[in-house]
């Protein structure tokens, strides 16, 4: 279990150590993969990281641990009010980093008060102002979902799509959320959808038959965009099929943040069952956002974190789930977080000459910790390298996959990157294959599709760098058909 106080503040006798007083507030509890249950081994390799590295100095961490998150945000403000002006040492440098439920604009309303370094690491930068959070760093390497469907669809042209949220299981939390968030910007960014008239692919959906969603989705457009589960997907696709709907004119996007039982396992043809074949050829009309890039994984370093992971969460945070499933990507995020505080403040006393005055809260500030690790690239951490934007933010891995029948294989053919002032936009990274065309269907429906079509193509060519003359020529070509 955790306790209120993990780690006892001691107190410095010589003026030459720093002190780092660590203040890690969340929730305690296995329903949220940014709990302190699931990150709290990350907190304890990041701290060992810094006793080991920076032995100069005196570093204590404490846990501010609530049940819920709603309670969390309900109380987090007067918890973190109590322990920076009564329980933590008022001649410590103090440092929250937290990951996350939801309560990051409350307490950044603190840490920017008090000139305090605050750092997320499952909670991205909610408030787009950076002037209102000037302390606030995160290490989440989950993109912003909102900007990462508007650009995508815009990229291909597409700016009418139907949404389709699958209720079914206990993955329709996660995919609720992101539906939600999703939907919330659509418009916003001149992408017109409509909701599904079905909300789940399980047994519970009574009258409401896949036929009739799938027949709607062919009426009123081609690009359906899918919430929910693998298996989900699985049985749409076989209705699809079924409808002719899965010969390269229309498009399924479905979305994996990253791999992980709870999200569903993965998005693969194969069951092992008599659908397999037709699952296979329907999964061509499918494209594939991959969130999050975990080719981090496979380092020695990390295969060394997680095996210590794995101890501390069985051992000091009673895990005894499943094969000790971790969220790896926040416990990633996490580790990294504790060890950006460790190197800016590490460089800061040295550049001081490990000198305390009497001006101690003008030396080190919030601010100014911030600011070293804002447009910077971090290439020796534990976790291997990272850089941070100019808004304070990991640069994120998000990618997109079209199906490759004869492998089987989804294959990138699309990587998200970010402009100077953090806007998202998509490059090539391979050519697609897409039922042997040339860039992928219009939104249009199939009875009004010939302009669509176009406005598709032109976009997808911006996209892969195709000459303009060659695009004004097939363009006309197309016209005098």
């Amino acid at each position: 279990m955790l306790m209120a106080n993990h780690l006892t503040p001691t107190r410095s006798q010589s003026n030459d150590r720093w002190q780092l007083e660590i203040l890690a507030p969340g929730v305690s509890t296995f329903d949220f993969l940014g709990s302190l249950n699931y990150t709290g081994p990350a907190y304890e390799t990041g701290l060992q990281t810094l006793r080991v590295t920076y032995p100069q100095h005196i570093w204590n961490m404490t846990y501010l641990a609530s049940p819920s998150c709603f309670e969390h945000m309900d109380t987090v403000q007067a918890k973190l009010a109590e322990w920076y002006y009564v329980k933590r040492s008022q001649r410590s440098v103090a440092v929250i980093v937290m990951p996350g439920c939801g309560e990051g604009a409350i307490i950044n309303s603190l840490a920017s008060a008090w000139n305090v370094l605050m750092i997320t690491s499952s909670e991205g930068l909610v408030l787009p102002d950076p002037r209102k959070r000037p302390t606030w760093i995160t290490t989440t390497p989950i993109p912003p979902l909102p900007e990462v469907y508007c650009s995508f669809l815009k990229s291909h042209g597409w700016t009418k799509v139907y949404v389709f949220l699958d209720q079914f299981g206990l993955e329709a939390t996660y995919y609720s959320y992101v539906a939600t968030r999703v939907k919330g910007s659509l418009n916003a960014c001149g992408v017109r959808f409509e909701q599904n008239i079905c909300l789940s692919t399980g047994p519970g959906r009574g009258n409401c038959s896949l036929t009739t969603t799938l027949e709607d989705f062919n009426n009123r457009h081609r690009i359906f965009l899918y919430f929910g589960k693998p298996s989900g997907l699985r049985i749409i696709l076989i209705e699809a099929s079924r409808l002719n709907m899965t010969n390269g004119k229309h498009v399924y996007v479905a979305v994996i943040p990253y791999r992980m039982k709870i999200y569903g396992t993965e998005f693969r043809w194969q069951n092992y069952d008599l659908d397999d074949e037709v699952v296979r050829q329907a999964y061509q009309s499918v494209i594939l956002l991959s969130l999050v890039d975990e080719s981090r994984y496979t380092t020695a370093s990390m295969a060394n974190l997680i095996r210590k992971w794995r101890v501390y969460s069985e051992q000091d945070f009673s895990n005894t789930h499943l094969e000790f499933e971790l969220p790896l990507p926040i416990l990633i995020a996490t580790h990294a977080a504790l060890e950006l505080v460790g190197r800016v403040v590490h460089e800061l006393f040295v550049e001081l000459d490990g000198s305390l005055s009497e001006k101690w809260d003008g030396l080190i500030t919030g601010t100014q910790l911030a600011s070293r690790i804002r447009n910077r690239t971090f290439s020796d951490l534990d976790v291997g390298k990272m850089h941070m934007t100019v808004q304070g933010h990991l640069t994120f891995q998000t990618h997109a996959h079209y199906f490759h029948n004869a492998t089987g294989q989804f294959v990138e053919y699309m990587r998200a990157r970010l402009t100077e002032d953090d806007a998202f936009f998509w490059v090539a990274t391979a050519d697609s294959q897409w039922f042997n065309q040339t860039g992928f269907p219009s939104d249009e429906p199939m009875r009004d599709r010939s302009d669509g079509d176009r406005r598709a193509f032109l976009a997808w060519a911006a996209v892969v760098g195709i000459p303009i003359g060659l695009v004004l020529a097939i363009t006309a070509s197309q016209i005098m058909r």
